[in-house]
């Protein structure tokens, strides 16, 4: 077992919750690279600054391509909605994929995320965020059909006969073919690679479904980001389906119903959609607390004073890539002031809301952003 001890990070007083283990914050050397390396956030820095100075990219950060133009998907935060449908990626290498709010999901070439970053009307520029699986694929027997005391309402003769549902999921329906399910399923695809994912949770979930409902037309929606997620459930209202079942979720916050997949869904129901999600996979997996500070040193206490957390993580059972693990923070604003003399930008210089390492940091009543940390050890 390898005990790491992470080391804290100052924030305003705030609500956290983590994800698995605690956020470290950014490289020393990154705020000499000029301002605009400020608006990349966790990983984008480092791949930035990298090739700015002519160094090798981490093998660790997934790019989608490699070789002259190496891409990374990312998502560019404008300051509003307009500049984000008005501003062009092209001259800077970049393929748009998903436009929302102020938001652009976009292939970046690495050489190119300093100068985007560094735009007026960009505020900031962060890695996607992936969707996680909430329930594991068994077998493709339902046993749960007579532990729900569905075969009741089958013999009844009540099958799911002219029921719409739609079944999201990021990991994919690869052989939906052959699965045990109707062959009249209906396929739609919103990742950036068109296709129905290389993986098989999906095909798990809609093996369930037809288990349960036999006679209902089935619609499997392929989805690998955040945002694509958010495409998906707004698409599932807009066609009006009877239900949606999600058996995937997103690690990172917030966590108060104000990310904008949890207003997407809440618009599909009250569409008249039912919504059906896998919930509390992660309840005993993270950190959840009032920001605590007795010493008045500016950082957290996360339980009898003690200003770290520790954690003990086994790298052969890390997932989905061995020795790799993700951090993910998330916060709420209870006041509004300016912490003094701690971490470099905190100030925002263009008197919008004060910056944090990783994100930016909103007004009262607001939720706080939420960005991984990749870290890997071998």
């Amino acid at each position: 077992m390898s005990r790491l001890r992470h080391r804290s990070i100052f924030i305003c007083p705030v609500t956290i919750a983590l994800i698995l283990v605690t956020m470290a914050v950014g490289h020393p050397g990154w705020a000499a690279q000029g301002s605009a390396v400020q608006d990349l956030a966790g990983p984008l820095r480092t791949l930035a600054v990298a090739a700015a100075t002519g160094q090798g990219l981490p093998l660790s950060f997934p790019l989608p391509a490699k070789g002259p133009e190496d891409m990374v998907l990312v998502v560019v935060e404008f300051r509003g909605e307009v500049a984000a449908r008005n501003t062009s990626l092209t001259p800077y290498g970049g393929q748009v994929q998903i436009v929302r709010d102020r938001r652009v999901q976009a292939l970046l070439p690495v050489r190119s995320l300093i100068d985007v970053a560094g735009l007026p009307q960009v505020s900031q520029v962060r890695p996607v965020e992936y969707g996680t699986p909430l329930q594991g694929f068994g077998p493709n027997v339902t046993e749960g059909l007579q532990l729900v005391g569905a075969n009741a309402f089958h013999t009844a003769g009540i099958l799911g006969g002219g029921v719409d549902v739609a079944i999201i999921d990021g990991d994919g329906f690869a052989s939906y073919a052959s699965a045990e399910i109707p062959a009249t399923v209906a396929t739609v695809s919103l990742r950036g690679d068109g296709t129905m994912g290389s993986g098989d949770h999906g095909t798990a979930c809609a093996e369930v479904v037809a288990d349960m409902a036999p006679e209902a037309n089935l619609t499997l929606i392929a989805v690998d980001t955040a945002m694509s997620m958010e495409v998906a459930a707004e698409y599932v209202a807009n066609q009006g389906f009877d239900v949606c079942l999600m058996s995937w979720g997103l690690e990172g916050g917030p966590y108060d119903g104000s990310h904008p997949l949890s207003q997407e869904v809440n618009q599909a129901r009250a569409a008249g959609v039912f919504w059906v999600n896998a919930a509390g996979n992660h309840a005993q997996r993270h950190y959840e607390g009032q920001f605590a500070d007795s010493d008045g040193d500016g950082l957290n206490e996360f339980g009898g004073g003690d200003e770290t957390l520790d954690l003990y993580i086994d790298p052969a059972l890390l997932w989905p890539t061995p020795g790799v693990f993700k951090a993910y923070l998330s916060w709420y604003y209870t006041e509004w002031r300016r912490p003094a003399g701690r971490c470099a930008d905190c100030a925002d210089r263009h008197g919008g809301p004060v910056r944090s390492a990783g994100g930016v940091l909103r007004r009262p009543g607001e939720s706080g952003g939420l960005f991984p940390v990749v870290h890997a050890w071998g």
